[in-house]
């Protein structure tokens, strides 16, 4: 028996499995793919994202602009995209939060929230994730209440 059911091992489901866990919930993560294998071949740099056996267009995206084709796949492992992290994690900045009209086009599509709303989850993501540095000499660098540990 478990309290909840998380679909998808990467940062996102690991993430709440983390917070749930911490707080006595027994959780079950359902992942699509199996595990990569460990070892010279995995840190190869040609062998990250589209160029491992986990990446497929099995259930493709459709891509509009940009990108190296008019389909975009996903990688479908235990950790999703999160194995293959680079080590580099920003933040989006507040403005990105508000996107221009040329970008909404009367879709209506918008955040339900702003920066202000998910800065202390983004400290906590950056605290379990060990992110560490300075940003100070970033102009564009987002407001935070902590700083890196």
């Amino acid at each position: 028996m478990y309290d909840a059911l998380i679909i998808g091992s990467g940062f996102g489901g690991a993430m709440a499995a983390h917070r749930l866990v911490r707080a006595g919930w027994r959780v079950l993560m359902i992942e699509r793919g199996d595990w990569v294998r460990r070892g010279p071949t995995a840190r190869d740099p040609h062998a990250t994202l589209e160029r491992t056996p986990h990446y497929s267009k099995e259930s493709a995206y459709h891509c509009l602009s940009g990108g190296e084709g008019e389909e975009v796949g996903g990688l479908f492992c235990v950790g999703g995209p999160s194995v293959f992290y680079g080590g580099a994690s920003f933040r989006l900045r507040e403005d990105d939060f508000h996107p221009g009209p040329e970008i909404v086009t009367g879709s209506k599509a918008a955040w339900p929230f702003d920066y202000d709303a998910l800065e202390p989850y983004y400290g906590e993501a950056e605290r379990v994730l060990g992110v560490a540095g300075d940003d100070s000499a970033d102009p564009t660098r987002p407001p935070r209440r902590c700083s890196f540990t």
